[in-house]
């Protein structure tokens, strides 16, 4: 019935009633609602321990959604690499 990684409903229920005595107290970050921004300009909210994350894409820009091929340069490695491989032989 229940596949690997995933809990019976009602031992979610017990888990979660029972959260506050499972956990050490003071050792974990908060958990609060944070703003993610992408590179391309888009936003949406989620929770993290930070509250504003910045990421360089997300599924509205990403290659495999989009159908789009996009180079991400790090610190120009892609022309680097095309300078160095785009010898003629001679």
């Amino acid at each position: 019935m229940s596949e690997v990684g995933q809990m019976k409903p009602d031992r979610m229920f017990w888990f979660a009633l029972n959260w506050s005595r499972i956990v050490k107290k003071d050792i974990h970050p908060d958990y609060v609602k944070a703003v993610v921004t992408c590179a391309c300009g888009q936003t949406f909210e989620t929770m993290a321990t930070k509250g504003e994350v910045h990421t360089d894409i997300c599924s509205v820009c990403h290659p495999f959604y989009t159908g789009k091929q996009r180079l991400v340069d790090t610190a120009g490695r892609v022309e680097r690499f095309r300078r160095k491989y785009d010898q003629n032989p001679g």
